[in-house]
Formats: structure tokens, C-alpha cells, sequence
């Protein structure tokens, strides 16, 4: 089946339709997700994968963005709406990494991804003081790329 010729894939979302599919999330703008030229253009054509992410120690196998662009990352950045809808909640990354730990430690386990998952939340959001913000999703359908 062809999709019509204005139609996106389904991991590709329009600006104009970014406020309706966001409807109910924890977060209500667009992010950016920062990353090489050769990811971002893999991002573009198939979508995220978290199975293709690096599991990162701290928060989990994942797929993260931030309000502002991170060079840390990469010289590319994505422009990206995502869609938590039960995420962790912590005001900086030491508090919430915090949180993580004890999870992990009463869980005895180490995968961040599937505690948090276990314990019912699809993703960390984390909010600083002046006014960044981190979101980690566990789920890649929990993300569209916005193409302008």
C-alpha cells in the first residue's frame, strides 16, 4: 500500500501536528536530540530505534533529547516531539539519578530501562532551575521527527 503523496511515515510529524500528538504527554514542545550528521540522516529515514541507542549508565537504553541543542552530542541537531506520558519527574540529574539508584538497588538489578519500565514509568524528565529541560523516552514510538 502507497501512502498519498502528502502523507509523512509514521515516525515523521508536521509542526502544525506536533500540539494535537502531544496532547496528554508530560511535555508540551518540541525538543531537540543532537547527534552526528550520519545518525541524524538514519534518524530522518527509519526512525528512532532503541535497540540502534548507546545504553546510557545513568538513565537507561533510550532515546533522549533536551530543550536546547547540545554539542556534546554531536553537530546535528533534530528537532523532535516526545510523548511520555508516565515519566520519572526529578528537578536536576543528581536528584533523579539519585531516585534511579535506589530503584535499581531494591530491584537488584541494573538495566535502568527495564526497572523504570517495571515500575510503570515510560521515560525521565528532568528540569533544572533555569529552565532546560532533559527527556529520556523508552519506547520509539513515543517519538516523531518534526520536519519542516
Amino acid at each position: 500500500m502507497t501512502r498519498p503523496r502528502d502523507s509523512l511515515p509514521p515516525h515523521l510529524i508536521r509542526p502544525a501536528d506536533v500540539p494535537s500528538w502531544l496532547a496528554g504527554s508530560a511535555i508540551d514542545r518540541v525538543m531537540v536530540h543532537t547527534t552526528t550528521a550520519q545518525d541524524a540522516e538514519q534518524i530522518i529515514h527509519d526512525g528512532v530505534r532503541i535497540d540502534r541507542s548507546i545504553s546510557d549508565v545513568g538513565w537507561g537504553h533510550d532515546f533522549y533529547a533536551t530543550s536546547r541543542p547540545d554539542p556534546h552530542y554531536g553537530d546535528t541537531p533534530l528537532s523532535v516531539a516526545i510523548r511520555p506520558h508516565q515519566p520519572s519527574v526529578a528537578d536536576d540529574s543528581i536528584e533523579g539519578q539519585e531516585r534511579i539508584d535506589e530503584m535499581l538497588a531494591a530491584a537488584g538489578s541494573d538495566d535502568v530501562r527495564a526497572v523504570l519500565i517495571e515500575a510503570g514509568y515510560d521515560g525521565v524528565l528532568v528540569h533544572y532551575p533555569d529552565g532546560e529541560m532533559w527527556a529520556v523516552a523508552y519506547d520509539e514510538h513515543q517519538v516523531r521527527i518534526v520536519r519542516y
